[in-house]
This record gives structure tokens, sequence and C-alpha cells, in this order.
């Protein structure tokens, strides 16, 4: 639309001045008409004792001709200079025309890579195609740096969030996750106390029993948190290994029974 209205009022202003053009043209055939009729005039001769001109009609007849002269010289500077206002004009429409094609391109280009729709600017007052074509692309330029401020704040709190949730998942990461279905060197372990007799501690598990902490882990555990220690010993398994028949007594397994020991370490 804003295209079409440039080119229609590019084409009143050649029209205005083709009309004014054709006007001076015709100005100045008139006036050269009535110098070749002056000259006429002047060159005509005298007859008999009734001459047809006298000195005062030819010095007046040569004072207009110099006057018309005058004004066809005038018309024809008016003309050269409406020429050279009607191509500067021209020049200036395509110039500013293009300018604002390209800024609009670019902010259109610019909407895209924001992922936002390019704004249409309207318009209020009535001007010409240059000064429409740039308040709207001033117009539009300001609708999307708007645009663009919008995305960016919102772009930088999602970050904000997204390190946050970062954060956390790699607090959840590096928090330890205890075994349950099998206890080896480096496994995390909860050992809780079992029965009423107290020093006897085995791994919490899925169908994997008999994982009982050793007595001296037991110690550590104590030493680190004795309150903590009665209800639950939470450590990390330096060594595990199978016990022996001698082991049974100590805790409180039937002669023949399989069982493991496990030494543990608390966690920091």
């Amino acid at each position: 639309i804003i295209q079409r209205r440039g080119v229609e009022e590019e084409r009143r202003g050649k029209r205005a001045a083709e009309t004014e053009r054709d006007e001076l043209v015709k100005r100045l055939e008139e006036v050269e008409r009535e110098r070749d009729e002056a000259m006429e005039q002047a060159k005509r001769p005298a007859g008999g004792n009734q001459s047809s001109a006298t000195d005062e009609e030819v010095s007046g007849l040569e004072q207009e001709l110099h006057r018309k002269n005058n004004l066809l010289q005038e018309a024809i500077g008016n003309s050269a200079r409406l020429e050279l206002d009607l191509k500067y004009a021209r020049e200036k429409l395509a110039l500013e025309k293009g300018q604002g094609e390209r800024v609009l391109k670019g902010l259109a280009a610019l909407a895209e890579a924001l992922g936002v729709e390019p704004p249409t600017p309207t318009h209020r007052s009535r001007r010409t195609s240059g000064e429409r074509e740039s308040a709207a692309a001033a117009e539009a330029l300001e609708a999307v740096v708007t645009e663009a401020r919008r995305v960016v704040a919102q772009r930088a709190s999602l970050s904000l969030e997204l390190e946050e949730a970062n954060r956390q998942l790699a607090s959840f990461d590096a928090a330890p996750r205890i075994s349950l279905s099998g206890f080896e060197e480096g496994h995390v372990a909860l050992f809780m106390p079992l029965g009423p007799e107290p020093g006897r501690y085995m791994a919490f598990n899925r169908e994997c029993p008999r994982y009982y902490l050793h007595p001296e882990s037991l110690d550590l555990f104590r030493a680190d948190d004795a309150a903590k220690a009665e209800s639950y010993c939470l450590g990390r398994i330096s060594c595990c290994y199978a016990a022996k028949e001698t082991d049974n007594e100590d805790y409180g397994m039937p002669p023949g029974e399989s069982f493991s020991i496990c030494l543990a370490e608390p966690l920091v």
C-alpha cells in the first residue's frame, strides 16, 4: 500500500511539472511570435510622404522587442530550472523510497529472527510518499525494538530459571544414591540396627540380605554422630567380604549360615 501511494504521488507531481512546462513552452512560442512581428514591423520600409512608421515608433518597437527578448530568456531559464527541480525531486523520491524499502526489509528480517510478526504501521496525517515511508520505517523500527527488548528480557528470565534448574539437578546428581540390591566397594549403604542387642547393623536392602556393618565402622559412625548412629548409619562401603564361620557367633548367625561384612565410612 505504501509503495502504491508513493507511485501515485510521484505521478501527480510529474503531471503537475509537465503541465507547468507546457505552459512555459506556450508562453515561449507567444513571445517568439510577438518578437517576430515586431521585427517585421521594424523592417517594413517607409512609403512616400505617408510613412508607415516614424522614428519614435521604430524606437518603441525596438524597446518592446528588447523587453520580449528578456522575457524569452527568463522563460527559458525558468524552464531549465523546472527541469532540474523535477529531476532532483524524482531522484530524491527514488532515494527515499529505496531507503524505506531497505529499512523495512531489514526490520522484517529482524522480526523473523526474533520469531515475531513484522508490525504494520498506520498513518493518520497526509504526507508525501517519502515522509510516509520514513515514518513507516520509524514506527516499524520502534515496534520491533520494543518486541526485541521483551523477547530478550524473557530469554534472560528463562536463562536464570534454567541455571537454577541445572544447579538443582547438579545438586540432586551429586547427592548419594543408596544401594539396595547390591553392596560393593564404593556403594552407599544405609545400615539399620537389628534386634535388642546393640552393635548389630544390617544394610537396608531389596532381595539382598545379610550384609552387616563391621564393629570398627560402627565406632566411626558413633564418633561422628552418636545420636544419629543409634537410629541408622549412612556411609560409603570401603570393603565388603564374606564372613568366616568364626564370625557367626559375633553377628548372631546360626552355624553354617553365610553372610557378608562391610567396612564403611560416614558420608561427609
